[in-house]
């Protein structure tokens, strides 16, 4: 039989073609120094009762340096579907073999996520300074590299591009995106009126 983790009411498997969909949602709230494991999706096959789970997801890893950021934003610069449904196929010896973006009902019509979001579930509703946070997306071969933003204060920032060169995130790894931190720009200390 198949199964997948964390369990979900549209999940259809194909035991012959050693398939299954999972989903990865696009909001994702955040856990403190781990991931969250309604997010990170994990699949398994097998021909007796033993069943050994594999995970399907990669996971983003960064760690916060200021107190006002509410959200980290992933996506490709190609447009890669990273979250919704994904059709996970397994190999012969069971690992991942490929993990594809099929079209989900995301915001009332039918698209592909090509993007990912974590947010802070705090008090505040800001991550916490000195943790560790990860938000789980769907492997895939960024050609054209990837981009990061921030949500702080009512708005998002962007951070930049990485690895423009091409890169392959694969299925049960953590890419460690570093430290974040965001400083607002200071407005002058005067404003001088200028009549014309």
């Amino acid at each position: 039989g198949i199964a997948e983790y964390p369990a979900g009411d549209n999940v259809v498997a194909d035991i012959n073609a050693k398939t299954v969909t999972a989903h990865i949602p696009t909001y994702q709230s955040s856990r403190e120094n781990t991931y969250n494991h309604d997010a990170a999706v994990a699949v398994a096959y097998s021909e007796n009762n033993t069943l050994a789970f594999k995970n399907a997801t990669a996971l983003l890893k960064f760690t916060v340096k200021t107190d006002n950021i509410k959200g980290l934003i992933f996506y490709g610069l190609n447009g890669e579907a990273l979250t919704g449904n994904m059709l996970v196929s397994l190999n012969e010896d069971n690992t991942v073999k490929s993990v594809e973006g099929q079209l989900t009902e995301l915001e009332g019509q039918e698209q592909l996520g090509i993007w990912a979001k974590l947010w802070a579930q705090t008090d505040n509703w800001c991550f916490n300074v000195g943790s560790t946070y990860y938000l789980a997306v769907a492997p895939n071969n960024f050609s054209k590299g990837f981009g990061i933003k921030l949500e702080v204060e009512g708005k998002e920032v962007e951070v930049g591009t990485y690895k423009t060169e091409g890169y392959e995130l694969r299925p049960n790894t953590i890419l460690d995106l570093g430290e974040f931190e965001y400083v607002a720009p200071e407005l002058p200390a005067t404003v001088e009126t200028v009549y014309l």
